[in-house]
């Protein structure tokens, strides 16, 4: 019975923080009005940049004109924490991996060693890590960041045939 009141109380108290502004929940709004802001400045700068730089997957979301402002916010907001989460993944998975099999830890290990030494930027010494790279790209293959995405439909899909079969 303590248990339910105490999540009852604890329900209550954060509607009223959030229904008053205060507390944590007046934190988390500024959090997320801070994010929105710096995405905004991002989407922005990508709108100003359409015309020198490269086509990437980001400017055809912008260049589509289907989308309108919140929802390519969302999707900015969405590359961020996707990136962040995936990428922690991976990376523990590749360490494990490395940790548990010493003769290829080795051989990473020289290899970031090698490059090192060279005067090259740091993007071409990454690029001529081969062994490196395909031991990140196993380790991903033995355990994939993302195993499914659980977006979803918000209506019926409905696909109507046209043609021969």
């Amino acid at each position: 019975m303590k248990g339910a009141f105490s999540s009852f109380a604890t329900g209550g108290k954060r509607k009223s923080q959030k229904f008053f502004n205060i507390g944590s929940e007046k934190r988390l709004k500024e959090a997320v009005a801070e994010i929105r802001q710096f995405t905004t400045n991002v989407l922005n700068e990508k709108k100003q940049a359409l015309t020198t730089e490269p086509v990437d997957l980001f400017s055809r979301f912008l260049n589509s004109g289907h989308l309108d402002e919140k929802h390519l916010t969302d999707i900015v907001i969405s590359f961020i924490l996707a990136g962040r989460d995936t990428t922690s993944a991976a990376l523990t998975w590749f360490f494990w991996l490395l940790y548990k099999n010493p003769t290829i830890e080795s051989e990473v290990v020289n290899e970031v060693k090698d490059k090192e030494k060279s005067d090259s930027s740091i993007y071409d010494e990454v690029k001529d890590m081969v062994y490196t790279h395909a031991s990140l790209c196993e380790s991903m293959r033995l355990y994939p960041p993302v195993l499914v995405d659980l977006r979803s439909r918000q209506a019926p899909a409905i696909f109507y045939r046209t043609g021969s079969p």
